[in-house]
């Protein structure tokens, strides 16, 4: 017999819910000449609990303290009894988090031909000094009141659990027009952070784009996403449908289309520019923006907070930014690159995004 468990370093709160039901725990076993029928497991010195499944959540009550390095220990049991007394042992480091700190940017951009503005501005080369100054400003560094930590993602990578748990807000950007990978490979950390409690803002160039596999392209010779592009739960990429509640996706041409993009109700005002210095002359920009997600279909309590306008007949007036009203976390997705817009118009975003959320 040869029971493991497969969880490490955890987020965990003094209640369970919804949406966190406790510490979760996976077993596996094999047995040479049998089946295993039963699992056992204890907390450091506690109580045996048996059970058959091969997946539990743990009550936080049986872990004491609850931020600590705890041991899961796990035996099994045989369909003739027989009780594997050595089993298995697995350290996990829990943290609860304190939220004391308000808000991390989290920076995935990194400066390439996007970021060629108009010859002779003061975009023609974009630092990211000039990036990180920008989502500091618009998101709230101005005011003095809010506690905020920037975060190179491309040179440091995900933020660790341990540090994480401070925030009370992520902000995540990305705008380089390539189509990024960051929000998904840092998925599963990021649905753990909103189980507890945190509050995420999405903001960029196709950061949907590590969601998608070629089931979602068009078929050769034809190149780029046919849409619609549809996230279901209970797959590979669930973390779309379950967690930033987009069901059905669009994207606007590659070649450069937008116009504006318009608040929708009191809360989300005003109709935002893109600053033409910013935005690169050449294909596929060719002076406008690209590839923006609009949205058809969303999951419940959620509410539309902008649309795209532009020359894309076939996406113009369909919403492109999602606030999701959750009874656990908060959460903001918007299908464009904040970085291009007019700054006055981003500001003014950023101020609805803070108030909605709560700073």
């Amino acid at each position: 017999l040869i029971p493991s468990v497969d969880r490490e370093d955890v987020f965990a709160k003094e209640t369970v819910d919804d949406w966190w039901p406790g510490v979760r725990i996976k077993f596996t076993a094999s047995d040479e000449d049998g089946s295993v029928i039963e699992y056992g497991w204890r907390v450091n010195d506690g109580e045996w609990h048996w059970t058959e499944d091969s997946i539990v959540y743990i009550d936080p009550s049986e872990f004491i303290p609850l931020e600590e390095t705890h041991w899961i220990h796990v035996i099994s049991r045989d369909n003739t009894n027989l009780v594997d007394p050595v089993g298995d042992s697995k350290r996990i480091d829990i943290y609860v988090p304190t939220f004391e700190k308000d808000i991390l940017i989290i920076d995935e951009t990194r400066e390439d031909f996007s970021f060629l503005g108009e010859v002779g501005s003061p975009y023609e080369n974009v630092t990211d000094a000039m990036i990180d100054s920008f989502y500091f400003d618009i998101f709230g560094g101005y005011r003095g009141d809010l506690d905020i930590t920037e975060w190179d993602f491309q040179l440091r990578g995900m933020m660790s659990m341990r540090r994480l748990k401070d925030y009370k807000m992520i902000i995540w950007h990305s705008d380089m027009y390539e189509a990024t990978k960051g929000v998904f490979n840092a998925r599963v950390l990021l649905q753990d952070y909103l189980n507890v409690g945190g509050k995420l803002v999405v903001t960029g160039h196709r950061t949907l784009g590590g969601f998608m596999d070629i089931s979602y392209e068009r078929p050769p010779p034809f190149s780029g996403w046919l849409p619609p592009l549809i996230f279901n739960p209970g797959t590979w990429n669930s973390f779309v449908h379950t967690y930033l509640h987009i069901n059905v996706a669009d994207v606007s041409r590659i070649e450069g289309t937008l116009e504006s993009i318009k608040g929708v109700n009191s809360n989300f005002t005003g109709e935002i520019f893109p600053e033409d210095a910013k935005v690169p002359p050449q294909f596929p920009y060719n002076g406008k923006l690209g590839h923006i997600f609009t949205f058809h279909e969303w999951g419940g309590f959620t509410v539309p907070i902008y649309t795209y306008h532009g020359s894309d007949q076939r996406v113009d007036g369909m919403v492109c930014g999602l606030r999701y009203f959750g009874s656990a976390y908060d959460l903001i997705y918007l299908g464009f690159p904040l970085w291009y817009m007019e700054y006055d118009g981003a500001k003014q975003i950023g101020n609805d995004i803070l108030k909605s959320m709560g700073f």
